[in-house]
């Protein structure tokens, strides 16, 4: 995936928008076929950025501290949605991460895995929810637009990724768009595909 699609919408996308405009990932970090059927969506209205995930055959192991709406550290040790946005120039980017409870994590880097200072730190205004059943589970998270625009122009050529880890304790990692060879590593903000908004049709 070399674009990643964020709908502009001054309504919430319906369901049957959910399942004409979602992204569903269909091989893990190796290549290999999954056994789940991930999904996710952006869009936007004029006050958030929406980011919604979700996951069929499969009831997600949630980080075992993590509340709906809470702000919690390490969720990536169990079930998570994740996304990674960079500046156009690649400098800095977000990790924002959405466990299947609603739980939610965010962190600002200035480089590789070197935390900008004071961060990782909660983003103000963010809501969060989730749902889980015995097969699947979904979540959705929407970040207010004002914080994303002032560090992230949406319209310049930011980057961005989505990523899953799944299937915990036996975890599963799952990208979006190829960041190229070696061991699961989703901090490669070089490699993230151009954001590209677009209006709901």
């Amino acid at each position: 995936m070399r674009e990643s699609l964020i709908i502009k919408s001054q309504n919430p996308p319906k369901r049957e928008d959910f399942k004409k405009f979602r992204n569903e990932i269909s091989t893990d970090w190796d290549g290999h076929s999954l056994p789940f059927r991930p999904f996710f969506l952006f869009w936007i209205d004029q006050r958030y950025l929406h980011f919604w995930a979700a996951v069929e055959g499969s009831s997600g192991l949630p980080h075992l501290d993590g509340k709906t709406g809470s702000y919690q550290a390490e969720l990536w040790k169990y079930d998570v949605a994740e996304f990674f946005l960079a500046t156009p120039d690649r400098s800095r980017y977000l990790e924002f991460n959405l466990s299947p409870v609603g739980a939610w994590w965010s962190c600002l880097f200035g480089d590789r895995l070197v935390p900008l200072a004071g961060e990782p730190a909660e983003i103000p205004g963010v809501t969060a929810t989730g749902q889980q059943s015995h097969s699947s589970w979904e979540a959705r998270a929407s970040l207010p637009l004002e914080w994303i625009e002032e560090r992230f122009p949406l319209d310049l050529g930011v980057g961005l990724n989505t990523t899953f880890i799944l299937n915990t304790p036996n975890q599963i990692f799952v990208t979006a768009s190829d960041l190229g060879p070696g061991i699961p590593d989703f901090h490669r903000p070089k490699a993230f595909p151009v954001a590209k908004p677009g209006a709901l049709a």
